[in-house]
């Protein structure tokens, strides 16, 4: 049954991240700025899900959140279509709240590689990861973020969501070195770039057997960097252990003039 109470959004302060956490979003404007339809940019949007606890019912079905600074605004409403829609909150039963951004919708070129959303009252909300093995388009690469909030009544009005970043990144970053060489490529060799996220224990499950990931760099020393820059990243990874299993290998050239 319907209460008279209408659904209401709001997203905790955006933060950018720290510098050993993926940055593609880096600030406030990324998230909520959704462009134009000619140039479209993954932010200004989100899907929503929303799942009766303590059953597999579905309460909202992939719902469109959409920051609306019309006018000054500024605040998130639903959409259908292009038009706004107002949803409101069950009687008394809770809601859990999955939410994912960029949108399903979004018709930008930019990938995220991120796919199989699953829900269930066992399980919780899952969604599987199957990240490039190069980084030859990482231009294309957009990073994927969620929330995810739980036991939601009428009485936590308005929805208070907390998006997380469920990807790492690495950066690579050049320390006094020889001049005159060539950073030709760099591989992460036995990193497991397939897994299956859970919202609800915030941990990644390996699938699948561990890869290389190749990164060509062709950077020469100090031509195009310099010592103590950062000359490459970020690249997403999933987050896992580095110790005794990851080989990192850099291969590199010297010129005798």
């Amino acid at each position: 049954q319907l209460s008279d109470k209408e659904i209401r959004l709001q997203v905790g302060d955006w933060r950018p991240l720290t510098e050993s956490r993926a940055t593609l979003y880096e600030g406030e404007e990324d998230f909520t700025d959704g462009g134009t339809v000619y140039n479209p940019k993954p932010g200004g949007y989100f899907t929503l899900y929303g799942y009766i606890d303590g059953t597999n019912d579905v309460y909202l079905g992939r719902v469109t959140a959409y920051w609306d600074s019309y006018n000054n605004r500024n605040e998130w409403i639903f959409l259908s279509g292009n038009n706004e829609i107002t949803y409101y909150w069950p009687n008394s039963d809770a809601i859990n709240f999955f939410a994912y951004m960029p949108h399903k919708e979004y018709s930008g070129n930019l990938k995220h590689y991120v796919s199989n959303f699953q829900y269930s009252e066992s399980t919780g909300q899952t969604f599987d990861c199957a990240l490039p093995q190069t980084n030859e388009k990482d231009t294309e690469e957009i990073e994927f973020i969620y929330a995810y909030k739980e036991k939601q009544t009428k009485a936590n009005n308005p929805l208070e969501l907390e998006f997380k970043h469920p990807f790492a990144a690495i950066y690579f970053k050049l320390s006094p070195a020889s001049s005159r060489m060539t950073i030709n490529n760099i591989a992460l060799e036995d990193v497991y770039l397939n897994g299956t996220f859970s919202c609800e224990k915030n941990e990644w499950t390996r699938l699948g057997e561990p890869g290389t990931f190749n990164a060509t760099i062709d950077k020469r020393i100090p031509n195009d960097v310099n010592y103590n820059t950062i000359f490459a990243g970020p690249y997403l990874v999933m987050p896992q252990m580095l110790s005794n299993q990851v080989k990192l290998v850099l291969n590199a050239t010297r010129a005798i003039d």
